[in-house]
């Protein structure tokens, strides 16, 4: 079962990362946007270098991993989620034929740097939304 996790936290086993997965209690919920769930502290405080552009200097966090990359919310405001965009809910699955212009039009993920601000730094790949 899905539960309010990140596509990054789903991408860790595929990035030879399958420890800090397997570190992930997917069962507890997190359904409140730039939070992670009490009892998953040691996943999202672990640093996954694929997370982090390599041009970005600003890579130091507030005790968590912060990431550059986000993945597609569609149109909101930061912060809320109307659930328009790819992957901005994951409790729900989309198929490749679900996108009706097709994959390649698509945008998944974009950067954006890590900065200095605290409401920056809630941006973890162990939370529920990114």
């Amino acid at each position: 079962m899905l539960t309010g996790f990140s596509v990054q936290s789903r991408l860790l086993p595929y990035l030879e990362q399958a420890a800090v997965y397997d570190s992930i209690n997917f069962s507890i919920e997190s359904n409140l946007p730039g939070y992670f769930p009490k009892g998953n502290g040691t996943a999202a405080s672990t640093r996954v270098a694929v997370f982090f552009c390599p041009s970005d200097p600003e890579t130091r966090g507030i005790g968590y991993a912060p990431i550059s990359y986000r993945a597609s919310a569609g149109t909101c405001d930061e912060g809320e989620s109307n659930e328009t965009g790819a992957f901005v809910h994951p409790k729900r699955t989309l198929k490749p034929a679900d996108f009706l212009d097709g994959l390649s039009s698509t945008l998944a993920f974009s950067e954006k740097p890590i900065g200095f601000s605290a409401q920056q730094e809630l941006r973890l790949f162990a939370t529920g939304f990114n």
